[in-house]
């Protein structure tokens, strides 16, 4: 059995969609990454997060692995029109302490909502893990009137030097590298990443994957239409993860944990609804 360690917070999300139907949902990166794994039972999975009883049903604290508690959770307000979202920033949960961390080597995913995860925590993680794996988003987001931005830091594309694998959004890859382009804003991380394998998503666009000193371009059938995408991303993250050691050529998979989230989005939408959703 492969164990695997997610770093991360859980959260509660007060979700708006497009039709004004409204939902309450428990999430975080840290619980959609973790579901490719959960299929199967060749994973022992491992969760490092805060745990608060105030949302003591979350999935993700079943699998638990040294707590550390707190009153206080990470609350967003995700307000979905068309295509695009808004996310508000309700509530925080605080970092995670650098000693909250796996012993055993372990298949490892860092994914911060909102930067519970620093450099110390990476420093100690790198060392017990043969892969890590991660994603940007909760490592550049900031705050203006609750509201969610994007803030370019040259401090944290330093940072991305702890990882095997970063996956990011193409609106987060132009924040991260403060370029309006996206070509010359891989450029800029191939420049300064090295080994680090980078790829970047953008819905109906193609996958960009910074390997090595090539920058690969992938067109996938990306027209899947569905409402509800929250976690998409995160859950890609895990199922790159997951396909990594199956497949020599990294292109592939991409292309597999391409097609696991399109299908897992397909079932998402279609149940009614998904069992960790309070409705209201």
């Amino acid at each position: 059995m492969e164990n695997v360690c997610i770093y991360g917070n859980p959260t509660l999300d007060y979700i708006v969609f497009s039709d004004k139907r409204e939902s309450i949902a428990y999430g975080g990166g840290v619980y959609y990454s973790s579901l490719p794994f959960l299929k199967s039972s060749k994973y022992d999975v491992g969760i490092y997060a805060v745990y608060s009883p105030r949302i003591h049903g979350h999935p993700i604290y079943r699998f638990s692995r040294g707590y550390q508690y707190s009153s206080r959770i990470t609350i967003f307000r995700l307000i979905y029109s068309d295509s695009s979202r808004a996310l508000f920033l309700e509530e925080k949960a605080p970092p995670l302490y650098p000693w909250i961390i796996h012993e055993e080597p372990c298949l490892t995913i860092v994914n911060p909502v909102f930067h519970e995860v620093n450099e110390s925590n990476l420093a100690l993680i790198r060392i017990r893990s043969p892969i890590l794996a991660g994603d940007v988003q909760g490592f550049i987001r900031g705050v203006r009137s609750n509201m969610v931005i994007y803030e370019c830091s040259r401090h944290v594309v330093d940072s991305l030097r702890y990882f095997d694998i970063i996956h990011m959004d193409e609106v987060e890859l132009k924040a991260l590298t403060c370029m309006d382009d996206t070509y010359r804003a891989l450029k800029k991380l191939k420049d300064i990443l090295g080994g680090t394998i980078v790829v970047v998503t953008n819905r109906t666009k193609p996958i960009h994957v910074l390997l090595g000193n090539t920058i690969e371009t992938i067109s996938l059938d990306d027209s899947l239409l569905v409402r509800d995408k929250t976690g998409a991303g995160d859950y890609f993250l895990g199922a790159l993860l997951k396909h990594v050691y199956a497949y020599s050529d990294f292109l592939k998979v991409v292309e597999k944990a391409h097609e696991e989230t399109s299908m897992w989005l397909k079932e998402k939408n279609a149940s009614s609804p998904p069992t960790t959703f309070l409705n209201y």
